[in-house]
Order: C-alpha cells, then structure tokens, then sequence
C-alpha cells in the first residue's frame, strides 16, 4: 500500500509554485498611478558652498611615495608586482 507521505514533498512544492506565479501575477497588476513623493530634489544652488575642496593640483607622487607610510613591506611589495608586472612600470 502507499502511503500519502510520500506524496506529500511533490505536493507541497506544487502548492509553493503556484502561490509565488499568483503572487507574481497579482503584483503586475498593481496600479502606482498617484504615487508621489512629497519631497522635492535639492538643487545645488541650496548649498553653502560652490567650489569643491581645496586640494593641492597637479603635483605628481614623488618616486619614494611608499616611504611615508613608514612600513618597510610596503616598498618590497611594490618592486614585487612591477617585477612581475613590466608592463606597467
């Protein structure tokens, strides 16, 4: 004789497919007509500032950038990958 819980795994995956297409096909027919946020952009001109940060322009890293960081792996980790990456030295 069989018996219904063997059954019971197909039927339930079964009943979980059709809940999520309804759910699927029911969301599709939502109406977002009329909803609208009650804020507005900022526009730029809001801000108190218009000029960006100040920062030092157009100074390039000297050779022995590595060095200010103060941690001596730092340098033989960058001889490493240009070693091994001449294209871009």
């Amino acid at each position: 004789m069989t018996s219904l819980t063997q059954f019971a795994p197909a039927h339930t995956c079964r009943v979980a497919v059709a809940t999520a297409v309804a759910a699927l096909a029911l969301s599709g027919c939502a109406n977002y007509f009329g909803i609208k946020s009650d804020q507005t952009l900022a526009q730029p001109q809001q801000f108190e500032t218009s000029q960006s940060i100040p920062a030092q322009g157009g100074q390039w890293p000297t050779l022995d950038w590595a060095q200010q960081f103060g941690d001596p792996q730092l340098p033989k980790l960058i001889d490493e990958a240009l070693e091994g990456n001449p294209s871009i030295a």
